[in-house]
């Protein structure tokens, strides 16, 4: 068993209210890896640093700072996605930002206050340019609430969609819309006295059941939508995030679990249950297989642990049980699609970061050739970008990352300097915040209007309350799905 720990919410709060802007500390590890479906050899991988990107199917690569994306003050995992129209979508907790072109040019088109975040939204695969987003408000005034928000034009501008979601669901943790049914949709997150709890909505989303998931609420079991069936919208697989604690020895052990329903939410089975954390979940390309990957964050230090012999890919038939182990190692993402089966790895375990096994027929007899596909030390720098956008924050953000995966040729780099009215990072939405909540005005893209491309304003430093509200949204929302794939 490997002991480690969580970052405590009082340390992420701490450096909100310090006003720094520093490297996260975090062990680097890589979380989620996207296939361009117009080019595989575009691939974009979401990691606890940032993101890294090649053009040349890991010839090369290049990083894209959290700055560039998100907040400056406030590190966080980012949940990417590709639009059917090629644009990057990244989800911060606080908004969504959209890059049109490349990772250099992010805008954020869903922000409203400090006091409100994002965690999570779902792109609609049977309704081209649609985006689904949960918001969290924790207004001055009144009691909490979350509202589901709707983008029809490929995450540009958002309007508010139906009423606000049922307060059974106390914190939502994931949404999900059904690939065959954009009619159908899943939320899922936690209730009263933390019971896990499942909404359900027939009709787009104007209205929802609340259905319970089977999960230890006295242990804070916290429940995430894995994935819905391509074919049958009934057909759903959460993951759940479960340290089971001994108070004898003070420690916790990771108990992640994978749970199934065949009826829409209205019971669930466990499928499997394994001393690790399910950090990767995929189906295979025909529909037909589901991988499921377990891992250890390696956080140093605590009483947090895991099994090494329980990690590794499990392989069974959909909506079976009959998982078998095929591959011993520690696994923080997976993602199968014609290619092969791309594999988070732990670089100091492997050798590197991202691996592509391209014999797809594989068991622990016969382990798998992994291609390796991405060396840290191999990274070229930080991606090049004009002075005024988002990216060009990243040189600043360079020697400290670099550092961070523990390399000896860290440049100190500094970012461009744009002429006009500020740098593009942390820019707030055109206008200021939107309108109320409950109003009907679109949320209004965040950018350049001018055409020198320069016509932003910087945000001014954060209150350290909203901070707070932030940073403690941020942190739960951190638990949320990392293993769901692109699909």
């Amino acid at each position: 068993m490997r002991a480690h720990s969580v970052f405590g919410l009082c340390l992420l709060v701490s450096l909100l209210a310090a006003g720094q802007a520093s490297a996260n500390g975090r062990f680097p590890r890589a979380q989620r890896l996207l296939e361009d479906p117009r080019d595989p050899r575009h691939l974009i991988l979401a990691a606890t640093y940032g993101l890294l990107v090649t053009a040349n199917r890991g010839a090369s690569w290049q990083y894209v700072c959290e700055a560039a994306y998100g907040e400056r003050e406030l590190s966080v995992d980012a949940l990417t996605a590709l639009s059917v129209e090629g644009a990057l979508l990244a989800g911060i907790y606080s908004g969504v930002s959209r890059a049109e072109r490349d990772a250099c040019d992010f805008r954020r088109t869903l922000w409203r206050s400090n006091r409100e975040a994002v965690p999570d939204f779902a792109l609609s695969v049977s309704v081209p340019g649609r985006v689904l987003a949960i918001m969290m408000a924790i207004p001055e005034e009144g009691e909490p609430y979350s509202q589901l928000y709707r983008s029809d034009d490929d995450a540009r501008t958002w309007q508010p969609l139906g009423e606000r979601l049922p307060r059974v669901m106390r914190t939502p943790l994931t949404i999900d819309v059904a690939p065959s049914d954009a009619e159908r949709i899943y939320l899922s997150g936690l209730g009263v006295d933390d019971v896990g709890v499942l909404l359900r909505s027939s009709d787009g989303g104007q209205s929802f059941e609340s259905l319970p998931i089977p999960t230890d609420s006295a242990s804070f079991e916290y429940p995430y939508i894995a994935a819905i069936d391509e074919k049958d919208p009934d057909r759903l697989y959460v993951r759940t995030d479960f340290w089971e604690y001994d108070p004898e020895t003070g420690s916790a052990s990771a108990r992640d679990a994978l749970l199934y329903s065949d009826d829409a939410g209205v019971s669930f089975s466990e499928l499997a249950r394994a001393n690790g954390k399910l950090f990767g979940f995929a189906f295979s390309p025909d529909g037909s297989e589901v991988l499921l990957g377990y891992g250890d964050p390696l956080e140093a230090g605590g009483s947090r642990l895991t099994d090494l012999d329980a990690l590794g890919i499990y392989r069974a038939p959909k909506g079976s049980s009959a998982f078998e182990k095929r591959y011993a190692g520690s696994v923080g993402c997976l993602s199968w699609t014609e290619q092969g089966i791309y594999v988070c790895t732990h670089e100091s375990q492997t050798g590197f970061s991202l691996g592509l096994i391209e014999q797809t027929d594989f068991d622990v007899a016969r382990p798998p050739e992994l291609e390796p596909l991405l060396v840290l030390a191999d990274v070229v720098g930080p991606i090049e970008c004009e002075a005024c956008s988002t990216g060009a924050a990243c040189p600043s953000y360079w020697q400290s990352t670099c550092q961070g995966w523990g390399r000896e040729d860290c440049d100190e780099l500094t970012s461009p300097v744009c002429r006009g009215e500020g740098g593009a990072a942390g820019l707030e939405p055109i206008g200021g915040a939107a309108s109320e909540p409950g109003g009907g005005a679109a949320v209004a893209p965040r950018g350049n209007s001018g055409a020198s491309g320069c016509s932003c304003r910087v945000v001014p430093a954060r209150s350290t309350l909203a901070g707070s509200v932030l940073a403690g949204l941020a942190l739960l929302a951190r638990r949320r799905a990392r293993v769901r794939q692109a699909r």
